[in-house]
């Protein structure tokens, strides 16, 4: 592992190296320190042992699944910049399809874990509409894991 001068960790001790990661790695869960010229990193409850690719991978999650050029653009920028810093063996990038499904899937069993005995009386008045749009969120969830790798 090496630190850059601006604060950002390259992890480049092996091909497929797992360790911690953030895992939640999203725009909410990280500030710009302007005077220091680093990120900054907090709210790792999702934290897991996993690849690092695993946090590009779920960083970029909703531009991934889309088939777009603008968003495949995106991509492209975002990995020209992140292997500017720290190199990224070309197998991992193969890799991030079975990435993003695990993430699908972890996100189905979070959702259904939290679907477990929901069915409650003196509830608030958005709550029935809320359960409903997880179950439905589910389903077409499921749908998605039929699609071959």
């Amino acid at each position: 592992m090496s630190l850059h001068s601006r604060g950002f960790v390259c992890y480049s001790e092996g091909r497929f190296e797992r360790k911690i990661i953030h895992y939640d790695f999203q725009l909410d869960n990280n500030f710009w320190h302007a005077s220091t010229s680093q990120f900054h990193d907090f709210d790792y409850d999702d934290a897991m042992n996993h690849w690092y690719a695993m946090d590009i991978v779920a960083a970029l999650a909703d531009v991934l699944d889309n088939t777009e050029r603008v968003f495949s653009s995106q991509i492209e920028c975002f990995l020209r910049g992140y292997t500017a810093i720290c190199p990224l063996d070309k197998q991992m990038i193969e890799h991030f399809p079975k990435f993003l499904r695990f993430s699908k899937l972890y996100s189905l069993s979070r959702i259904l874990t939290a679907l477990e005995d929901s069915d409650l009386s003196n509830t608030p008045p958005w709550y029935a509409g809320l359960r409903l749009k997880l179950k439905t969120m589910t389903d077409e969830m499921r749908l998605g894991f039929s699609n071959p790798w």
